[in-house]
């Protein structure tokens, strides 16, 4: 059960909480809530303690007070050129009064014509259809789905949609001429990342409408390995575990570079077979990729500054 504390305003609506390969930019990340009903058990911003367990924020007014913030920002001609709309939080969980604030904040958005990359573990509430298909040239909608084994979906995330109830809403936009795209994420060895699993989950997502996909496999951090071994137990953990140990034993936060290095050539060419370009999340994976796994598109990029 998950209390929701309702509050007015927070300090800012506009905030500078984004992913590495998006820190040089005019970007900005947007949040209707804090906190995420869905409770995941690899979830990193809990495992961190950012709010409380089975609790949401809700900031009611969010939606004027980021209107008021566009308005300021645009008078100073200081607009971001793109907003992540859902970073450390879901607003997607299946309650309207979340669902409307977060219909109102992309309907201010796209009034200044600022370009909206947002992403969901949830569904997408059909009210915000008409939104978003009337501004199709100003948004992508991601759907994150980790696994469609149900097995996976108990053990590590059991508060969130099934993968065929998301597929289908992505199916919905792509029908209104949303541009779509798909996450995998976290992979986790031999829980989700087999060949036949991967080739399955793209090719739904390439019926879907999906033609693009991003995929990162697990960061285990301490805090994030300590909450894990909590929800899961000693003896899943055991089996988890091997596969983030340096070869002295001692515990890493990633998988064994060359595993993951193999493995995502594995998946690239599944990809290709089935006419899905798969995107390494280089965030998660620095030591081997780099560049921007976000639609930015080439009109919004900064034009190259030329020296004198």
């Amino acid at each position: 059960m998950i209390n929701m504390e309702r509050i007015r305003r927070r300090s800012r609506a506009l905030t500078a909480g984004l992913p590495q390969c998006l820190q040089t930019g005019d970007v900005a990340a947007f949040n209707v809530i804090s906190g995420c009903a869905f409770e995941c058990h690899y979830c990193k911003y809990r495992a961190r303690g950012r709010t409380p367990p089975d609790k949401v924020v809700f900031y009611t007014h969010i939606a004027s007070q980021l209107a008021e913030e566009l308005d300021e920002l645009a008078g100073r001609r200081q607009l971001p050129r793109m907003v992540l709309f859902n970073t450390i939080s879901d607003a997607f969980f299946g309650d309207t009064k979340v669902a409307e604030v977060a219909r109102d904040s992309l309907a201010h958005l796209f009034a200044h014509k600022i370009y909206v990359n947002l992403s969901t573990k949830g569904l997408l509430p059909r009210l915000l259809y008409d939104i978003v298909a009337q501004n199709a040239s100003l948004i992508t909608v991601t759907g994150s789905i980790a696994a469609l084994s149900e097995s996976f979906q108990r053990l590590f995330e059991p508060r969130v949609a099934s993968a065929e109830e998301r597929l289908a809403r992505l199916r919905e936009l792509h029908e209104l001429r949303v541009p779509v795209r798909g996450r995998i994420e976290p992979l986790i060895p031999m829980e989700n990342d087999s060949e036949k699993e991967i080739e399955t989950l793209l090719g739904l997502f390439r019926r879907a409408g999906v033609r693009e996909v991003v995929l990162a496999y697990l960061q285990l951090d301490r805090p994030t390995r300590a909450r894990l071994r909590h929800k899961l137990g000693e003896v899943q953990m055991s089996m988890l575990m091997p596969w983030y140990r340096e070869p002295g034993g001692e515990p890493t936060m990633l998988v064994d570079r060359k595993y993951r290095a193999r493995k995502y050539l594995e998946f690239k060419a599944i990809g290709q077979r089935l006419g899905v370009r798969v995107v390494v999340c280089s965030c998660r994976n620095a030591d081997i990729y780099t560049g921007r796994c976000f639609v930015m598109p080439a009109r919004l990029e900064k034009p190259a500054r030329s020296l004198l």
